[in-house]
């Protein structure tokens, strides 16, 4: 890099951030509600007598209902309202009601074949679906979260191929690298078998990240220039998941993140944020360049059992990742455990896990909101219990006590 550049942000000591999110949410309302609007109105008359008759031992189809494009159907979704507190050194506390909501239609084309829609709320930032309660009852924006096709084809079991605006197809145990809502567009190819207790995970994307030919914003020499070289991600893994039974498992995988044009690029998603990532700004004005390339490896593991004291789950996971370009401040990791599953009413799950994400160890943009504030140079405890108050309705509290600006800390 040369020309008139000013770094993102001295060095400087870290800032303690902590945070406490009570959340309810329901979720998988009016799921199937077509497909059983359906199954009342088309019942053919001369059916009656079948309904009533005693089902017969092996007779799987006593009453077949007529192809309609309804019964290929299925509606899901969920809405959460959650209270955010949030303590920041040196800043006044926070105090804000947030609600998150989502709709999803899964269409059935073929047997192999799925098309999905969904739309959530949310400003439109990748990794976060969540609307604060503001702006005196206004109007909240819904926008495109899903758009994508699910192929899984015949010739070859196990073989599935996505291709539009996806759910996350990426291999993962924990938040680290990835917040959950965030959705990315282009196409990914899984592989899936089993050998005997071992099942092999193979993975392939190749997802479009953003289009920089439409703005002049490559910087060389203090000056913007037009460009058509796009940014966009490679992305390819290898897991192998070992399961002696069916209470236990053992899951190792491994993963290279490959970014293509970020160094001298804008910042996505904000062209004036760093999300934590090194920036440059040409003749400190406002606009952030990255710094570095994003060539990241990452290592995971997971091992699943039930625990012989209490007879409920636990879930032991990890993963550390690390960025190849820069020199420093270019890896992190995060180990965690959970306990239990909270599925049914009256059940509950407890989860604890600690991070550490250095300053360009994963592109900040798309890294948990929640965090230390969003994105990377970051360190801290998250502290989760989860309480099922009926079916699918969860009472939720998370308790993050976090640093932020770690950058040089050894």
């Amino acid at each position: 890099m040369i020309g008139d550049f000013e770094h993102s942000g001295p060095r400087h000591l870290a800032r303690r951030v902590n945070r406490t999110l009570v959340g309810i949410m329901v979720s998988s309302f009016a799921a199937g509600a077509f497909s059983a609007l359906n199954a009342q109105e088309q019942v053919p008359r001369d059916a009656a007598a079948a309904m009533q008759a005693p089902a017969k031992a092996g007779d799987a189809r006593l009453l077949p209902l007529p192809s309609n494009w309804t019964d290929r159907l299925k509606v899901n979704g969920d809405v959460r309202i959650r209270g955010e507190y949030t303590e920041k050194e040196d800043d006044p506390s926070r105090e804000r009601m947030r609600l998150r909501a989502r709709l999803w239609l899964d269409a059935m084309i073929s047997d192999n074949l799925k098309a999905v829609i969904g739309l959530a709320t949310g400003d439109g930032d990748p990794a976060s679906s969540n609307q604060t309660m503001d702006d005196a009852f206004s109007r909240k924006p819904i926008r495109l979260d899903l758009a994508y096709i699910d192929w899984r084809p015949g010739f070859a079991p196990g073989l599935a191929l996505d291709a539009g605006k996806m759910r996350n197809p990426c291999l993962v145990v924990d938040d680290l690298i990835w917040d959950t809502d965030v959705t990315p567009e282009g196409l990914a190819l899984g592989y899936k078998r089993g050998f005997g207790p071992v099942e092999l995970i193979a993975n392939a994307m190749a997802f479009w990240v953003d289009e920089r030919h439409k703005v002049m914003e490559k910087m060389d020499g203090g000056a913007a220039q037009s460009t058509d070289a796009d940014t966009l991600l490679y992305t390819g893994q290898l897991g192998f998941k070992y399961k002696p039974c069916d209470t236990a498992h053992v899951l190792v995988a491994g993963s290279y993140y490959h970014y293509q044009n970020m160094a001298g690029y804008q910042t996505l998603c904000d062209g004036t944020m760093s999300y934590g990532n090194s920036t440059v700004s040409p003749g400190g004005s406002a606009d952030k360049y990255y710094l570095y390339e994003y060539r990241i490896w990452e290592g995971m593991a997971e091992l699943g059992l039930t625990c012989p004291l209490t007879g409920l789950p636990v879930r032991l996971y990890g993963n550390f990742v690390k960025n190849a370009d820069p020199d420093s401040d270019n890896a992190g990791f995060m180990a965690g455990i959970r306990f239990n599953n909270a599925s049914e009413a009256n059940t509950f799950a407890v989860d604890y896990n600690y991070s550490r994400l250095e300053k360009d160890a994963v592109v900040g943009a798309f890294t948990d909101r929640d965090r230390w504030g969003g994105g990377t140079d970051g360190q801290g405890h998250k502290v989760r219990g989860t309480y099922m108050l009926a079916k699918n309705l969860a009472l939720d509290v998370t308790v993050f006590l976090d640093e932020s600006a770690i950058s040089g800390e050894g």
